[in-house]
């Protein structure tokens, strides 16, 4: 289901609005339950300024926008409910925020936690995925998302460089950081090949 709605007018006739702080949630992005006319709406608002996987993947143009706008969304096979209604881009440059309102189906995801998933539900992902790719098999990036080069480099020292100077650094940049320390010591012949370029 989709909305000729923007984002900013479902938002402006929200009965409810919840601040929601997923567990799980470590980018950045800011998150809202609400309710318009009856119905749960998820919100996660995002912007390279806020969000460090948009600064270290590169993503300085709204990448889901992007698709969202080229109606490649609706081209996802039936085994695929992306649950978006709307989104809306307010602001320029890395200040810019993304407002993304989905439907709620925080019930049917995979519960926070360690829990192991059941293998039933886990073999339907793979299946999914499955679908997924053969519904976009010679798929043409024509709009300009990521480059093979951008996710080569996710998480390159210099890529990371500036993430680490956070006060509250992510954990999968210390991670990687810390990966890239004990590379040397770990495996000396891939060390002596460099590192990625910066």
């Amino acid at each position: 289901m989709t909305t000729t709605e923007s984002a900013h007018e479902l938002l402006a006739r929200a009965s409810s609005r919840v601040e929601v702080w997923p567990g799980d949630g470590r980018s950045g992005s800011r998150y809202e339950r609400i309710r318009v006319d009856g119905e749960a709406y998820f919100v996660k608002r995002l912007s390279p300024a806020s969000d460090w996987i948009m600064r270290v993947t590169g993503d300085h143009v709204h990448r889901p926008y992007l698709v969202w706008q080229a109606g490649i969304m609706g081209q996802a096979p039936a085994s695929i409910d992306h649950a978006m209604v709307a989104m809306q881009v307010t602001g320029t440059g890395d200040d810019a925020v993304l407002t993304m309102v989905m439907r709620d189906i925080g019930d049917c995801l995979v519960p926070e936690g360690d829990a192991v998933v059941p293998a039933s539900q886990h073999r339907g992902f793979i299946e999914h995925m499955a679908d997924l790719a053969c519904g976009f098999w010679d798929w043409q990036d024509g709009i300009g998302l990521t480059t093979m080069e951008q996710r080569i480099r996710f998480f390159a020292p210099a890529t990371i460089a500036a993430e680490l100077l956070a006060a509250d650094v992510p954990g999968p940049v210390a991670a990687a950081d810390a990966g890239w320390r004990s590379l040397a010591g770990r495996s000396p012949a891939l060390a002596a090949h460099g590192q990625p370029p910066a």
